[in-house]
């Protein structure tokens, strides 16, 4: 029963989530003047090193720091990243911006998503 809670959960955070992975295509290449190719490679990058963050550091922080105190952490970190990402409009252009957005959203939703699991399954 428990591990049944956890489906609501990955609900929630698919939204925001579905939500970028809408906007990111069209800020690489409207904004930053991206081709399919070049997108679909830094996203494809940014996926494989979110999924080796999650199984190298994901796990051992969630274990160190706690499950409650590691989803605070995380949610902080997605809210400063929204909001550096509507401060910084004016930088949309740059492909540094668009690579930072790819890597935090995936790597910070990969760690948020692990540090979900052990509270899901505690009740």
């Amino acid at each position: 029963v428990g591990s049944l809670l956890i489906v609501p959960f990955l609900l929630v955070r698919a939204v925001p989530i579905g939500a970028m992975d809408v906007f990111k295509p069209v800020l690489s290449a409207d904004y930053a003047g991206w081709s399919t190719s070049q997108y679909t490679g830094a996203a494809s990058s940014a996926q494989l090193g979110a999924a080796l963050l999650g199984l190298v550091l994901g796990g051992w922080l969630t274990a160190r720091l706690g499950s409650r105190a590691m989803l605070t952490i995380m949610l902080g970190l997605l809210a400063a990243q929204c909001l550096f990402l509507g401060l910084a409009r004016p930088l949309w252009d740059e492909a540094w911006v668009v690579h930072q957005t790819l890597w935090a959203t995936q790597c910070l939703t990969m760690l948020l998503s692990i540090a979900i699991i052990p509270l899901a399954m505690r009740v």
